[in-house]
């Protein structure tokens, strides 16, 4: 209820909103009776489409344009009380190959977004979503917010780059913004075409098109799921609560084996099969080894996944299933 109230009427903005969090976080804000702002680049088939956010297309404002370009930003952030970052790049293995395009897309548009705010709406609360790439190899598990950041690929550098431009912002009392790092988020209206963009959903499409699953190593490695519902939850969470301010948090869920998670894709479906496979080159670059987030400093805000990978994914294949000709 106490969230209910506070987006009540609010104007938000909501940077790569027609992507796949970003979709789900307005069709949960216009419900909740909140004046949405979509900031998108011209929608590609990888990037988010208009299809993503049809249920609340009709109360939702979209502009279209480059995050670089200050004068957009400017007019975008005009105005807004509350400012959720997701546009940007997600894929590690890309960022390898393209670089520049990774640090324009994560780091540089994120200072173009914080000048915007800090000029044109300075009180507004940001809350921005990086990576758990940012701390590369796990020294210790459960990893904790204070873990030492070592990404081990460009997209990780970049995220963190931008991470560290909001908190100084936020620490010199420039703006008001706190940092989620998410850890594999998985739902309806993920892309479902680039296999670089995210594991999960790519096993999800080659069981639903009853394909083999190929597992890179023995599969032992773990990662955390969250459901996007859930992962919404938090954002809103986040940002309504003053004391979210300068913080940086953990946002994961239950940790599974990557050949588990598989597996349980393919039980979930009904259909494909699993196999284990050596590394591509461009994968064993990346490719950190068990991580498994402490969230416990989310979870004293009041926060906890409501959703298991269980049900998720079951509601998750029937989302596809019912609209495959929109995401294949």
């Amino acid at each position: 209820m106490e969230i209910e109230k506070h987006y009540n009427g609010k104007k938000v903005l909501v940077t790569g909103g027609l992507g796949f969090i970003g979709s789900n976080l307005c069709i949960r804000l216009a419900s909740l009776g909140a004046s949405v702002r979509i900031l998108n680049k011209n929608p590609r088939r990888l990037e988010g489409s208009t299809f993503n956010i049809s249920p609340a297309e009709a109360k939702t404002e979209i502009i279209f344009g480059d995050m670089c370009d200050s004068g957009m930003i400017g007019k975008a952030v005009r105005g807004i009380d509350v400012i959720f970052h997701l546009a940007g790049r997600a894929s590690h293995v890309d960022s390898m190959t393209d670089p520049v395009g990774d640090a324009n897309a994560n780091a540089e548009s994120a200072l173009y977004l914080i000048e915007g705010a800090r000029k044109n709406s300075p009180s507004a609360k940001i809350v921005y979503t990086g990576t758990r790439g940012q701390y590369g190899n796990a020294k210790a598990l459960p990893v904790k917010e204070e873990h030492p950041k070592n990404p081990v690929d460009i997209n990780g550098i970049n995220k963190q780059a931008a991470e560290d431009y909001f908190l100084f912002y936020s620490h010199s009392n420039s703006l008001s913004a706190c940092c989620l790092r998410l850890g594999n988020i998985y739902g309806p209206r993920m892309q479902m075409k680039n296999k670089n963009q995210g594991f999960i959903s790519w096993f999800i499409r080659q069981a639903i098109d009853d394909e083999t699953i190929n597992v890179f190593g023995d599969g032992l490695q773990r990662r955390d799921f969250v459901y996007v519902d859930d992962v919404v939850d938090a954002m809103l969470l986040c940002g309504m609560k003053w004391e979210t301010n300068s913080q940086a948090y953990n946002l994961g869920g239950d940790a599974y084996s990557v050949l588990d998670t598989a597996k349980l894709v393919v039980k979930s479906a009904g259909s494909g099969s699993v196999k284990t496979t050596p590394y591509t080159e461009g994968h064993k670059k990346v490719e950190v080894g068990d991580f498994v987030p402490d969230c416990s400093k989310l979870h004293a805000l009041g926060w906890k996944p409501r959703v298991s990978f269980e049900d998720g994914l079951k509601r998750t294949i029937a989302y596809y299933r019912e609209n495959k000709l929109n995401y294949w």
